[in-house]
């Protein structure tokens, strides 16, 4: 199981240096790639060799997708750039996640 992990992450790599290029060149994020990080997550859920506490992942992302909404709003920060915020969320550790708040 723990042979996965480096192809999740891969994938995952490749993946936001793609957003980061179209981000740079277009200044728009495709929902699709978007889609794409999002679907990962349970798979990376999956392989993770810890125990990943999901459900706070979620509570968190809940109130990033607040204050994002919030910023979002009075356009200081885009939507796209909020929506990979959100990605982050659900994709890092609980530590740095409290970092972010």
């Amino acid at each position: 199981m723990l042979n996965n992990i480096p192809i999740i992450a891969s994938m995952l790599t490749c993946l936001m240096i793609t957003v980061m290029l179209t981000d740079i060149t277009r200044f728009t994020i495709p929902n699709w790639i978007v889609a794409i990080i999002l679907l990962l997550y349970p798979v990376m859920l999956y392989f993770s060799p810890v125990v990943v506490d999901w459900k706070m992942a979620l509570v968190i992302m809940a109130g990033v997708f607040s204050a994002g909404f919030v910023l979002f709003v009075l356009h200081v920060m885009g939507g796209g750039d909020i929506k990979l915020l959100l990605l982050k969320c659900t994709l890092s550790p609980m530590h740095s996640k409290l970092f972010l708040m």
